[in-house]
């Protein structure tokens, strides 16, 4: 009886691999939620670092400056990279099509 269910459940395993779908050449582009969690992310770890130095050391005269100058550039590059992703195909992309 053991070695009737082992076959059963092999045929069944190649069946599912055989139903499985078909791999898409094109890879995923990220989406703007993916772009904005990163952004929110890094906004997270810079007011964390802001409160550590506060905390730290009890100065604050150019660190809203500094960080803010950081989130922003953090944005530009955001939005740069986002813009990229979606206006051009990479080389290995234009490689692999057929």
């Amino acid at each position: 009886m053991a070695r009737g269910k082992r076959k059963q459940s092999s045929a069944r395993r190649e069946e599912r691999s055989q139903v499985t779908k078909p791999v898409s050449t094109e890879p995923e582009k990220p989406s703007v939620r993916e772009y904005l969690l990163q952004l929110a992310v890094f906004v997270v770890f810079c007011l964390i670092s802001a409160l550590l130095i506060y905390l730290a050391t009890d100065y604050t005269l150019g660190l809203p400056f500094f960080f803010g100058v950081l989130i922003l550039g953090f944005f530009a590059v955001c939005v740069f990279s986002y813009m990229h992703d979606r206006l051009y195909r990479d080389e290995d992309e234009v490689d692999s099509s057929p």
